[in-house]
């Protein structure tokens, strides 16, 4: 894989602009490799983890809640973004428990980057046999419906535009042999 570099763009500069304890924008200046020169602003952001997740009677666990960016309510697959000094999986693992209560046998299936103005990667997983083990316990900024949907129903939400982490949903399913 090339590196900005060596396809000719060169890096000036880079200052972030927080903008709460969640968001941070990088402002980044680039040499373009016909001279331009220009300013870049990403979302920057740390490592976020999804998963597919599969109870043993093959019922998918699905989040439905509300989201400001769109400002409406949407289906989610669990998880979030990596704490301080945590691996995906150990992320993963807690999102699970905190968002659904349950927990199940993971594996992990990709990594994604979020898309080109973004600084986030998000690492991809499917969590077979999954059993409830307590009930959800989401932060002061979250609030969500837990659904038990089937494979089927899954696969039209997925394509009725109204699911975050698509492509975690495409991966699992693909690697589950349920494409």
């Amino acid at each position: 894989m090339n590196s900005a570099k060596n396809l000719g763009w060169n890096k000036l500069s880079q200052r972030d602009i927080r903008i709460n304890r969640f968001r941070t924008i990088r402002k980044v200046r680039y040499q373009l490799p016909t001279g331009i020169v220009g300013n870049f602003y990403l979302t920057k952001a740390g490592h976020l983890v999804a998963a597919l997740v599969l109870t043993k009677d093959r019922k998918v666990v699905l989040v439905e809640q509300f989201r400001p960016g769109p400002e409406r309510v949407l289906w989610e697959l669990p998880g979030g973004g990596a704490e301080k000094g945590e691996t995906p999986r150990q992320a993963i693992a807690r999102e699970l428990l905190e968002e659904t209560g349950y927990r199940g046998v993971i594996r992990r299936v990709g990594e994604s980057t979020n898309n080109s103005y973004s600084t986030l990667w998000r690492t991809h997983f499917v969590i077979t046999n999954a059993v409830r083990v307590s009930e959800p316990k989401f932060d002061k900024f979250e609030f969500g419906r837990l659904h038990l949907v089937s494979v089927r129903e899954f696969r039209r939400l997925l394509r009725s535009g109204m699911m975050t982490d698509a492509e975690t949903g495409y991966l699992g399913l693909d690697a589950l042999g349920l494409l």
